[in-house]
């Protein structure tokens, strides 16, 4: 990690730093009161370092590392948290909330549900409809609806409108992506930059 900012400060301080809504976070947190957490807008990117275990279900927080731990472990466990997977199909990318052309630089904004239909789709190739009914929508295989096909609507214009060149086929009860490139990979990208902050 580098290119990271460093700020040593009180809790009641921690609000008025800017970009923490946006930045990758690294929060070390060295202390009880932990009700002014709340008026801090801090971005999913975030870790939070802390001997304070209440902590984690006060702000229902996923990326969480108690403290103590040794250099080597918490290094480890930050790589793992930090690392953002960047998956590439076709001329076409799918990072955090982006889908992009990497031939022309178009890209689209995918809401968190698109983002992880299309990712479901690229990964396993074939895909069956009722998985992501039931694993991404949280819909009863059984229940008749026509959310799924509304989100793949949405998916491929929001392909159409970057000229990519890949396409959602529906076949029955699967999908299929498909390209004129052939094959996929990802990419495991770590983050360079972001803030650390060491509360008191």
């Amino acid at each position: 990690m580098h290119n990271f900012q460093i700020f040593h400060i009180q809790l009641d301080e921690a609000k008025n730093l800017e970009n923490l809504s946006q930045n990758t976070n690294i929060v070390f947190f060295n202390g009880n009161n932990i009700d002014s957490f709340k008026c801090i807008n801090f971005s999913k990117n975030t870790v939070f370092v802390s001997k304070n275990n209440l902590l984690r279900d006060f702000l229902k927080i996923d990326n969480f590392i108690l403290a103590p731990v040794d250099i080597a472990k918490l290094k480890s466990k930050l790589e793992i948290i930090l690392q953002d997977t960047i998956i590439k199909f076709g001329d076409i990318k799918l990072t955090e909330e982006r889908i992009v052309n990497n031939k022309n630089k178009k890209y689209s904004i995918l809401t968190e549900i698109e983002k992880n239909i299309l990712k479901e789709i690229i990964l396993k190739k074939k895909c069956k409809k009722d998985y992501i009914k039931e694993k991404i929508l949280n819909i009863k295989k059984n229940l008749e609806t026509n959310s799924l096909d509304s989100h793949l609507t949405r998916i491929r214009k929001k392909i159409d409108s970057i000229d990519g060149n890949i396409k959602i086929v529906s076949k029955r009860d699967l999908l299929l992506i498909t390209n004129s490139w052939r094959g996929y990979h990802s990419e495991k990208i770590f983050v360079k930059s972001g803030i650390i902050v060491m509360i008191w």
